[in-house]
């Protein structure tokens, strides 16, 4: 069964913090989290493909979930740089889907 967990802000400096300790199961929500509520969305872009290779397949498909809801919510995203990321993650089975729903997302959302 799914626990339903609210999106709710986080700060910069406490998702740093989950990330920086490695935190697998809170890295997903904490991605989400600053998806929808940083403002700085190219920093989050950023941080999404950094962490896209990670071990945890569940903090890969939140990697590439945050690609389409950044396209969706902030109207921008840097496609150069997350079309590769995309496209080696349609490579991943743990992945694919995330990464299909994202690719539909930017072509949705971005103008």
């Amino acid at each position: 069964m799914n626990k339903y967990e609210a999106i709710v802000p986080i700060s910069r400096s406490e998702a740093e913090g989950v990330i920086r300790r490695d935190q697998t199961g809170d890295i997903p929500l904490t991605l989400i989290r600053l998806a929808y509520y940083e403002p700085d969305w190219r920093w989050v872009q950023d941080l999404c493909i950094s962490l896209s290779n990670h071990k945890d397949k569940w903090v890969r498909r939140a990697c590439a979930t945050c690609f389409g809801h950044l396209a969706r919510i902030h109207g921008k995203i840097e496609r150069e740089k997350i079309n590769p990321v995309l496209m080696r993650l349609l490579d991943d089975p743990d992945v694919a889907g995330f990464a299909q729903d994202s690719l539909n997302d930017l072509d949705i959302f971005l103008k």
